[in-house]
């Protein structure tokens, strides 16, 4: 089920702009520079085990690839075999962040025993402190996602983990977080997984107190225990104050003008296909045009009540064809689907009325 939070801000965000995401990673330079200024020691990784490519990607021309192999130690003192990148985005007690990313496992991609991290955010350290695990773990240990939440005072920490459904080979991840970092119970997470809310509001504790926090992405495993090789994708990472900005445009993903003035634009084609109508139990199938490239809601109402809401993308001719679920749906036979489609600052919306 999709939270209210959610639907409120992928309903607001065609009202007016909002301000841009504070930080993006989506590896579009064709290099880690988002992530790890040159000079620096932030990729974590084995001499060929993170590498940005253009073969696997969800989003623009590139994603990073990170592979761990057996006895992929990078430094001896580190427990597991990991391949990583980090970067600092001064994440402190007090603040609230939307963050969103996706994630690939291949087909291919083993059953990892122990623990399997593919994000994470770890704190700074304190001097003659005890470190304990890092306060945010996002894990796919044996086939299952987990969010590990901890917090409070080392080494006495306190732990809560959330276990949700939809571990998957072959498709693309996409999360977007909402937390507020505290040693203390005013802390909150809260999680969708490919637009289903799967970790409600819960207030914990969410760093360790006097430390900050830092996000790191990629793949880290036990050692000893894992025989096969793996490899984790990941693409399109970016962190905002609000939901509504997560996808706004950016000073990382600049907009370059032209030297002489342009042609005056051709205005999109946004429209449906043709009606939506019910392929399946409480299953709506979609079919439209939009901005080619841009991000699309589709909502779907009865009786001015949301039933129904899916975020998506209109593929590179402009191709929307989806499937809504419908949630709230209490027999009504007259529904009215809402198209929203937005990229940069431009942003479209058309209704049209369907009868089930």
């Amino acid at each position: 089920m999709v939270g209210a939070a959610l639907l409120a801000a992928l309903l607001g965000s065609y009202a007016a702009p909002a301000k841009a995401a504070e930080w993006v990673g989506d590896f579009e330079t064709g290099d880690f520079s988002q992530w790890a200024p040159p000079g620096s020691t932030w990729v974590h990784a084995l001499p060929g085990r993170a590498t940005v490519v253009p073969e696997v990607v969800t989003q623009g021309a590139h994603a990073a690839r990170f592979e761990v192999r057996p006895g992929d130690k990078v430094n001896p003192n580190w427990s597991g075999e990991l391949a990583q990148v980090m970067t600092l985005t001064n994440e402190a007690a007090g603040q609230e962040w939307w963050w969103a990313w996706a994630t690939f496992f291949p087909p291919d991609f083993p059953v990892t025993y122990g623990w399997c991290v593919f994000t994470e955010w770890h704190q700074t350290g304190l001097p003659g402190v005890v470190q304990g695990p890092a306060p945010i773990n996002f894990d796919c240990k044996e086939d299952q996602f987990r969010l590990i939440v901890r917090g409070g005072d080392e080494p006495n920490w306190s732990q809560q983990t959330f276990y949700f459904p939809g571990f998957q080979r072959g498709i693309w991840h996409q999360f977007v977080f909402h937390v507020r970092w505290s040693p203390d119970l005013d802390g909150f997470v809260e999680l969708w997984h490919n637009g289903n809310l799967v970790v409600p509001k819960t207030h914990l504790p969410t760093s360790y107190r006097n430390q900050g926090l830092y996000p790191k992405i990629g793949y880290y495993r036990k050692d000893g225990v894992n025989t096969q090789t793996g490899v984790v994708y990941h693409d399109d990472v970016r962190r905002s104050l609000t939901y509504e900005g997560l996808y706004q445009q950016t000073v990382s993903a600049p907009v370059l003008e032209p030297l002489v003035s342009p042609a005056p634009p051709i205005e999109p084609e946004v429209r449906f296909v043709r009606s939506p109508r019910l392929v399946a139990y409480r299953r709506l199938a979609v079919a439209a045009r939009a901005i080619p490239g841009s991000r699309v809601v589709l909502v779907v109402r009865a009786k001015g009540r949301i039933i129904g809401a899916r975020r998506t993308w209109a593929d590179s001719s402009g191709r929307v064809q989806r499937r809504v679920r419908i949630w709230g749906w209490r027999g009504e036979r007259r529904v009215t689907v809402t198209l929203g489609t937005h990229r940069a600052s431009e942003h479209r919306r058309v209704r049209t009325a369907v009868r089930l």
